[in-house]
């Protein structure tokens, strides 16, 4: 701790001091201008997003289309995500960071602009996504590291889950508000919003006060530096672990949220502020898990967590297939949050933990391409299952698969994993 921690952790309120030792990641100035910009910008990014999967489901009526413009936020990850980790390695995160999010909203300004003079059909649709996939994969890479980076090894746990917390806190704001304002409004506004709110991300990283950091220089052609992080990723063997774990599930449970406008129509009769307040209970089952893991982390057995949460998650999905009471599926999709992002912010921590400095933002960028890269390919299948079967069949289906996954966990990877980690 430096000495400006020291001092701020001394001379704070006493209720402000129980909230650093529960969140220590807020002790470093830096982190805590990232943690308000983001949460601001994500908030937006939220709106947006269930904006426009109801946009498509209202100039479509088809679930295939709404799952495919889902998939693109997230299909460019697959094919950038790798090399965007040889640039975390190589140049300045916080600049890419910055570029990023400025073009970011440029795009989403754009968009509000095209669905205000009604010019935004689907082809203009499917571009701008996947432009936004696109910057998404890029940046990502370098923020997972940027947050490691700004708190250091000691807290980035607390840090990576805190910054789980302000994705699904966004998660349970975002939806909520974009309903409202789709409802009292019109999209267009939700899309505007979300522009605007990049400014907040974007002063923070100006604000910031970054000491410059020796870069290692890689004289290795690009796609041996690539080789060399996917080849440590999966021959580590706790990593290796990880990465099948958190692949299986972006591929299978993950997929339901691709859908979800339709599920929301479909199964509940709601309209959008119905589908907002499913997405708000996923978000905020997330919220508290992230925020249990920012808390405890040095506490849990992760390897015994990630197990129960796979059973959590499965159990949950597959009953919320069988239901019609909307209350119901609000407590359902509270613990279907809650299991996801518990385990996706264990394993983001641990993996970066394990990585050494000089390899961590390609290290990062295999986990991203198996936790993002992955739905987009779970997307199209359940979008597709949905458009043939309904969308409660879709959801059953990969219901049933996810318990077959947390069985297989369970049997097999969980006793070596613990034998990994007990090293």
């Amino acid at each position: 701790m430096t000495q400006e921690q020291e001092l701020l952790a001394q001379n704070s309120p006493h209720w402000t001091r129980l909230i650093l030792a529960a969140f220590p990641a807020l002790k470093h100035r830096n982190y805590r201008l990232f943690f308000v910009g983001q949460t601001t910008s994500l908030i937006g990014t939220w709106m947006q997003a269930v904006a426009l999967s109801w946009f498509v489901f209202e100039l479509t009526h088809s679930v295939f289309w709404v799952s495919f413009v889902f998939a693109l936020d997230t299909l460019p990850i697959f094919f950038f995500t790798l090399p965007a980790g040889i640039l975390a390695d190589r140049f300045d995160k916080r600049k890419i960071f910055l570029i990023t999010q400025t073009l970011s909203m440029i795009f989403a300004l754009l968009l509000s602009a095209l669905a205000h003079f009604e010019l935004a059909n689907l082809a203009f649709i499917i571009i701008i996504a996947l432009l936004l996939g696109i910057f998404h994969a890029v940046e990502m890479p370098s923020r997972q590291t940027f947050i490691f980076e700004v708190v250091g090894r000691k807290d980035a746990s607390s840090a990576i889950a805190l910054n789980s917390g302000i994705y699904n806190a966004a998660r349970v704001i975002g939806p909520a508000l974009s309903g409202v304002l789709i409802t009292l409004f019109n999209i267009q506004l939700a899309f505007f919003l979300n522009g605007i709110s990049f400014f907040a991300v974007i002063i923070a990283l100006l604000k910031m006060r970054i000491a410059k950091k020796t870069i290692r220089i890689h004289h290795a052609h690009p796609l041996a530096q690539i080789k060399e992080g996917v080849h440590f990723a999966f021959t580590h063997k706790a990593i290796g672990i990880f990465l099948i774990v958190i692949g299986f599930n972006s591929l299978i449970p993950w997929s339901y949220h691709s859908i979800m406008p339709a599920v929301a129509k479909n199964m509940f009769g709601a309209e959008s502020a119905g589908y907002g307040f499913l997405l708000s209970a996923a978000g905020l089952g997330a919220l508290i898990g992230a925020m249990l893991v920012s808390g405890f982390s040095e506490r849990i057995n992760v390897a015994k967590l990630i197990g129960m949460t796979n059973i959590m998650v499965a159990v949950a999905l597959l009953f919320f297939s069988l239901i019609s009471s909307f209350v119901l599926a609000n407590i359902l999709m509270f613990f279907i949050g809650l299991g996801l992002i518990t385990q996706a912010a264990l394993i983001n921590a641990s993996i970066q933990r394990f990585s050494p400095d000089y390899i961590r933002g390609r290290v990062i960028s295999v986990y991203s391409l198996m936790f993002l890269g992955m739905m987009p390919f779970g997307s199209f299948i359940i979008g597709a299952l949905g458009s043939i079967l309904g969308v409660a069949d879709a959801l059953r289906i990969f219901g049933m698969l996810s318990i077959f996954g947390a069985f297989v966990y369970f049997f097999f990877l969980q006793p070596k994993l613990n034998g990994e980690l007990n090293k």
